[in-house]
């Protein structure tokens, strides 16, 4: 398990050149690689979070949400693209751990299409 800037996937903002640091991989095996975001309320809808940022960029706090979910839409790209699993964990599965089955089916998945790919 990698987290942040250890991460061995670095995407670069091509708006601002700017590292986007993925929350975790997990690795399994030699190249079997997932990459797991978890995604705050901030993703998903204006709260305090996105209104100091908005501020401090000098826009909208929803301008400030829509580039928020454009970079977590790149992120998800940039791994597809390179060939890692990906795997989006919403806010609202804490409370009740759903979030178990979510990284659990994932991972499933993965090891399922890794074994018919051999």
């Amino acid at each position: 398990m990698l987290h942040e800037y250890a991460c061995t996937l670095k995407p670069i903002n091509p708006k601002t050149k700017h590292l986007l640091p993925y929350d975790n991989q997990v690795v399994i095996g030699d190249q079997t690689n997932l990459i797991i975001e978890v995604m705050g309320v901030q993703h998903f809808k204006v709260v305090g979070f996105i209104k100091q940022a908005a501020k401090r960029h000098g826009v909208t706090p929803e301008e400030e949400l829509a580039e928020l979910q454009w970079r977590d839409a790149y992120k998800k790209q940039r791994a597809l693209e390179n060939g890692f699993y990906y795997l989006s964990i919403p806010y609202c599965t804490e409370k009740d751990e759903s979030y178990k089955t979510l990284i659990d089916s994932k991972i499933h998945e993965m090891l399922s299409q890794t074994q018919q790919n051999d």
